[in-house]
Formats: C-alpha cells, sequence, structure tokens
C-alpha cells in the first residue's frame, strides 16, 4: 500500500512540475519494490503511471545530449506500465493516453496515433470521462 501512496505523491508532484521531489518519491517506491517479493499490480500501478508521466516530462524539458538517454527511460518505462495497464483497469484509459503521447514525442506518429484511437475506446468502454477529456486536449 505504501508503493501506491508514494507513486501517487509522485505523480501529483511531477503534475505541479516539481521533478526532483517526484523522482526523489519514485526512487523511494523503486527500493521498496526491489525489497518486497511480490506485489500487487494495483500497488504497482501508480508508481508506474508517475515514472511514465515523470519520464515523459523529463523528455520534453531536456537538452539534446540527455534525450537518447532519456528515450531509452521513456521506453522503458512505458514498457512497464503498459504490462501493468493491462492488469489493473482503472490505470488502463491514462497509461494507454500515456503511450500515446510517448509514442509522439519519440518520433513514432504512426503509433501514437493508433495508441490514441485505442485509449479513446478504452476510455470509452470503462466510463473514464476525466481521462476522455484529457485525451481530447492532448490531441
Amino acid at each position: 500500500l505504501q508503493v501506491l501512496a508514494i507513486g501517487t505523491q509522485a505523480k501529483i508532484e511531477v503534475l505541479r512540475g516539481d521533478l526532483a521531489a517526484a523522482e526523489s518519491n519514485l526512487q523511494v517506491a523503486e527500493e521498496i519494490i526491489a525489497r518486497t517479493p511480490t506485489l500487487p499490480p494495483w500497488h504497482l500501478s501508480a508508481a508506474a503511471t508517475a515514472s511514465l508521466l515523470y519520464s515523459l516530462e523529463r523528455l520534453q524539458h531536456a537538452a539534446a545530449g540527455e534525450r537518447r538517454t532519456l528515450a531509452r527511460r521513456l521506453r522503458r518505462h512505458l514498457r512497464h506500465a503498459t504490462r501493468i495497464a493491462a492488469k489493473v483497469a482503472v490505470q488502463r484509459a491514462e497509461i494507454t493516453r500515456l503511450a500515446a503521447l510517448a509514442h509522439w514525442r519519440l518520433g513514432e506518429h504512426a503509433r501514437a496515433h493508433a495508441t490514441w484511437r485505442r485509449a479513446m475506446a478504452i476510455g470509452t468502454k470503462l466510463g473514464a470521462q476525466p481521462e476522455l477529456a484529457r485525451l481530447s486536449l492532448d490531441l
């Protein structure tokens, strides 16, 4: 449960623009995850979403020399968050929307459009109105 709370706090910090605090909380969450043999996907979902969002923000504001390393990190967080989203419906629409944004920022525009369409379908199916609104803003 602690990983869920820390992940949620990290997401809030990313949204507020406090990337240093978010990075610190994500490191704490990763340490707890490494020490714990098994955690339910629900508990991992907030940290996975926050890590993906954090990586997106870091890539967006990165200097030219950092982009390659941050793009690799973004891809790793994208794979992890996508695996979690397959198991946790409540985060599925948001993670899929962030995945589309990640593909766009990585220059994979066709894949981004397909992922946005999938995010729209998932959000509609789940009745995730706030996430559908955020998706509309992204488009």
